[in-house]
C-alpha cells in the first residue's frame, strides 16, 4: 500500500470516527477534531501526490494555497474552508 493509499485510509476510518460521535452525540469538540484530521489526512494524500511530503498543520495548509489553490487545483473555497476546519479544530481542542 502506498504512502498516499494509507493516508486515504486514514481520512476515511476519521470521518467515520466524526460520523459515529455525531450519532452518539458525543462533545462536539469531538466531533470537530475528527472531522478536521480526516481532512488533514486527505490533504497529506494530496500533497505528497504532488511530491509535497509536509509534516506539520501549519505547513499543509501553507502547501494547500501555494501548491493546489495558486495553481488552480482547488477552488480558494476549498482552501478556505480547510483553513476554517484548522481554526476550528484549535478551538475545540484548546478553549475551555
Amino acid at each position: 500500500m502506498s504512502e498516499v493509499e494509507k493516508f486515504l485510509e486514514k481520512a476515511d476510518a476519521t470521518l467515520e470516527d466524526a460520523e459515529k460521535a455525531y450519532r452518539e452525540e458525543m462533545l462536539i469538540s469531538t466531533v470537530q477534531n475528527r472531522i478536521y484530521y480526516s481532512l488533514y489526512y486527505a490533504a497529506q494524500a494530496a500533497l505528497i501526490s504532488l511530491g509535497h511530503d509536509v509534516g506539520t498543520h501549519k505547513g499543509v495548509k501553507v502547501k494547500i494555497g501555494e501548491e493546489m489553490v495558486l495553481k488552480d487545483l482547488l477552488d480558494k473555497e476549498w482552501g478556505r474552508f480547510y483553513a476554517q476546519q484548522q481554526t476550528y479544530r484549535e478551538q475545540a481542542d484548546y478553549q475551555v
